[in-house]
């Protein structure tokens, strides 16, 4: 999954998000539409806290649990450190067997934060797997169809690959009447097939202190607070953050390396907020495992978008996907001390995403 560039605008896919964030996302049919989220979470769960729901009962009335999550999303992106490069459309696909977090805000609830602390060798995170085609429509470069490559380890959508697109600064690329992603499952997918048309979260502009931070991550442990201002309708903020240790030698200053070691994700949800905090217990995940190998980059990613999830019909296993299409803003951190010999100045290239 890696980003194209034209003179104004650059597509391609790059990591906003990671699935893991799915397993606590209370149960939403497809055929329902989400004017409201926060109302919705009351409404598909029955309970007013958003609780996930229960288990379902194997023939012997055992509850069982969910293995897969999911995550599908689509965002019309800039990046903070080079906004001369323009906007572009990124589609992810995360489809992978349930990890439980190390740090969880909220148990059990959609809002809140979590953390995972990866170690490459002891602790590796969950492997994306190949659960049928994704369709899009409702985007710039669509109708996409994008399946699993094997060669990638991930899943591909070869027009963004093949076509530049030719968005303007001023025009979305992702359609406001509304993007419709379906998923057409194969015969060992552990996901139903799902079909759902999105309204997505609308253009926003950063204030000028979370400019600045998605450009400098502090990693003392300290809590974080982000948001947007003029920031648009939408149904909910997103927070990713991703470290890792990889390699920087030859890379662009907005390429995210593979991990040599240790990586950390910390994903954070509000509904009808424009701001999010992630609390000192994540960012003392992010510090501490900085201190045992220290972060040569750290991406962060704020999103506001229309939300939409998915949870197995009965009597399968309730595993969740979570669809969620909007506009959002990558930041790029170098550690000080972080080794970029050689490194490109120029707009992003190609590049291999972090897990």
């Amino acid at each position: 999954m890696s980003p194209m560039n034209s003179k104004r605008t650059w597509t391609g896919m790059t990591v906003v998000l990671a699935s893991a964030m799915t397993a606590a996302c209370p149960r939403m049919e497809p055929s329902q539409h989400h004017a409201d989220a926060a109302h919705d979470v009351v409404d598909a769960t029955g309970e007013a806290d958003g609780s996930r729901p229960p288990s379902v009962p194997d023939a012997e009335g055992r509850r069982s649990p969910a293995t897969h999550t999911g995550l599908v999303s689509v965002q019309d992106i800039t990046i903070a450190n080079l906004p001369a490069s323009g906007h572009g459309l990124t589609v992810n696909a995360f489809l992978t067997q349930a990890v439980a977090p190390d740090y969880e805000e909220h148990p059990g609830q959609v809002t809140g934060c979590r953390a995972w602390a990866y170690d490459r060798v002891d602790k590796p995170p969950a492997t994306q797997e190949d659960h049928g085609v994704l369709n899009i429509a409702g985007v710039e470069n669509g109708p996409l169809a994008c399946a699993f490559s094997s060669e990638r380890g991930a899943y591909w959508c070869p027009a963004i690959g093949e076509r530049a697109a030719a968005a303007s600064a001023s025009v979305s690329v992702v359609h406001e009447s509304g993007v419709t992603l379906s998923l057409v499952p194969d015969g060992d997918s552990a996901f139903d097939g799902v079909e759902a048309t999105l309204t997505p979260g609308a253009a926003f502009n950063l204030d000028s202190a979370t400019n600045a931070t998605l450009q400098n991550l502090p990693l003392r442990g300290d809590a974080v607070s982000l948001s947007c201002r003029e920031c648009g309708a939408a149904e909910v903020t997103i927070v990713r953050i991703t470290s890792s240790d990889g390699d920087l030698t030859g890379s662009s200053p907005v390429a995210m390396p593979a991990p040599k070691q240790k990586s950390v994700e910390i994903q954070c949800v509000a509904l009808g907020s424009s701001t999010i905090v992630v609390p000192a217990a994540a960012m003392q995940l992010l510090a501490e495992t900085h201190r045992l190998s220290p972060a040569t980059r750290v991406r962060t990613a704020f999103m506001r978008d229309g939300l939409r999830v998915v949870t197995n019909q009965p009597p399968r296993a309730p595993n969740q996907l979570v669809l969620a299409v909007g506009h959002g803003v990558l930041g790029f951190t170098t550690p000080q001390g972080a080794s970029t010999t050689s490194a490109h100045t120029e707009q992003p290239r190609a590049s291999t995403p972090a897990p």
